[in-house]
């Protein structure tokens, strides 16, 4: 893991130890059972048939066999020729196992047990030996299994410990090797771009860095570029509220001015329109200004009010511009709802939704403002007449300083109205949806806003 490699050569390398350190941990306990077997602690497999084998001339010559030292471990059973048992030291099973054998009844033997049959001149002698190591020294076999088991063993414990030691190795080394990459995704994750990516001696790893330092690179440019752009559209929303400040007081100066002179019925109601309209472009300015400041920190004051009262002053603030567009306006019945927002945002925004559904309604055409209520949520519903969203407005129209091309674009609005309306909303923690009404033709707005228990607003 020094150099790099690929994750090819790394498995093959990691196959490599493991069956090199495989074969060591059997050779292991086999060397010691050649050890042992060498320095006489142990006798091989095979040393107890190579004993009687070596016996079978004797026994077949020997006059008293009472007298013949049989080897440690072996077992004899002396017969008659008609298979009557004369003498031996086997037990009732072997004993009965050994004169099936010598008749030829019995074919099948264990692993390990094994019958010899030694014919005398008028007896028949059955020997009973093991074929495995066995060990020599005698306090041994009382405490431990067979020196074959033990190898047995050895060898099991050996290959599981080189499995667990390699696996836990290997895995150590390659969190090490991925770990560059796991803190360069948590650093983007957490949108920190000012951290080097690391390196890893795994080529592939490697390649996927270099991968993720250029995606660093080009993500940090690109937020540096948005960052610029949206210091770029403040400074136009501050130079844009300050070109109109002048021209707007001269116009309310003047209406102040007309307002003291004589005027009829009808010149006081468009002086009144007058007033109505610079007091709203100066709402507007105010939220110029508002998006050039930050606009997600600033707290709202709630506080409970019929809805009633907030239609009339809506309405207060909207007929002028109803009238001048020819525009009527269907206000569906106001509940006797009490509800807990800040007034003066909320009816801000539907002042900008019902104003741009307004200004999109072909003249003599209606919009229409109904309200729905439930208990947890108040939807207000605001339809049109017009030609209503492209897709991609759709999907865009809330977006800051988003301009459509299409019929529903206005140069006069700077993409601001749906935006500044989706802020409020957010900020009330409901939601603004957009959408084509196909059986009047037009765009329907839908702000909803979670409604408070009077019980709480009461608290």
């Amino acid at each position: 893991m020094n150099r790099t490699t690929t994750l090819k050569g790394l498995f093959r390398r990691f196959t490599v130890a493991l069956v090199f350190l495989l074969v060591v941990s059997v050779a292991v306990p086999y060397l010691l059972l050649s050890i042992a077997t060498n320095t006489g602690i142990a006798n091989t497999a095979n040393h107890s048939e190579l004993q009687v084998k070596e016996m079978i001339p004797t026994l077949t010559v020997a006059s008293d066999l009472t007298k013949v030292t049989f080897p440690a471990g072996c077992g004899y059973l002396i017969m008659d020729r008609k298979f009557q048992e004369l003498y031996g030291n086997m037990s009732g099973e072997e004993k009965e196992a050994a004169i099936r054998y010598a008749k030829g009844e019995l074919v099948r033997l264990g692993n390990t047990r094994q019958f010899v049959v030694v014919p005398r001149e008028n007896e028949i002698c059955v020997l009973r030996y093991y074929i495995g190591s066995r060990f020599t020294v005698s306090w041994l076999p009382d405490g431990f299994p067979s020196p074959d088991v033990i190898t047995l063993i050895l060898v099991g414990i050996n290959a599981l410990l080189v499995i667990v030691f390699l696996t836990s190795h290997f895995a150590k080394a390659m969190r090490m090797q991925i770990s560059p990459l796991a803190e360069a995704t948590a650093n983007i994750s957490e949108k920190n771009l000012d951290f080097d990516t690391g390196h890893s001696n795994i080529k592939e790893i490697e390649d996927v860095l270099a991968a993720f330092s250029d995606m660093k690179e080009s993500l940090k440019a690109s937020l540096d570029h948005e960052w610029r752009s949206a210091q770029a559209q403040k400074e136009q929303i501050s130079a844009l509220t300050h070109d109109i400040k002048t021209p707007l007081t001269v116009v309310c100066g003047n209406a102040d001015l007309l307002e003291e002179t004589e005027l009829n019925e009808q010149q006081k109601s468009y002086v009144a329109y007058i007033s109505n309209s610079c007091k709203q472009m100066q709402s507007y300015m105010q939220t110029l200004i508002d998006v050039t400041k930050s606009w997600e920190n600033q707290p709202l004051s709630k506080q409970p009010f019929p809805l009633s009262s907030l239609f009339e002053e809506v309405t207060e603030q909207i007929k002028g511009i109803a009238v001048i567009h020819q525009i009527a306006l269907h206000w569906g019945k106001a509940e006797d709802i009490t509800i807990c927002a800040d007034r003066s945002l909320l009816s801000r925004a539907l002042v900008n939704v019902i104003s741009n559904a307004i200004e999109h309604s072909p003249k003599g055409g209606s919009v229409f403002i109904d309200t729905v209520g439930s208990d947890h949520l108040i939807s207000f519903v605001i339809t049109d007449e017009g030609h209503g969203f492209t897709d991609h407005a759709l999907k865009h129209a809330t977006d800051q300083f988003y301009m459509d091309n299409s019929s529903r674009s206005s140069k006069s609005h700077y993409g601001i109205g749906l935006y500044m309306t989706a802020s409020i909303v957010q900020k009330h923690g409901g939601q603004i949806l957009l959408e084509n009404v196909s059986e009047k033709g037009g765009a329907s707005v839908t702000i909803q806003i979670p409604r408070v228990p009077i019980n709480e607003i009461n608290d």
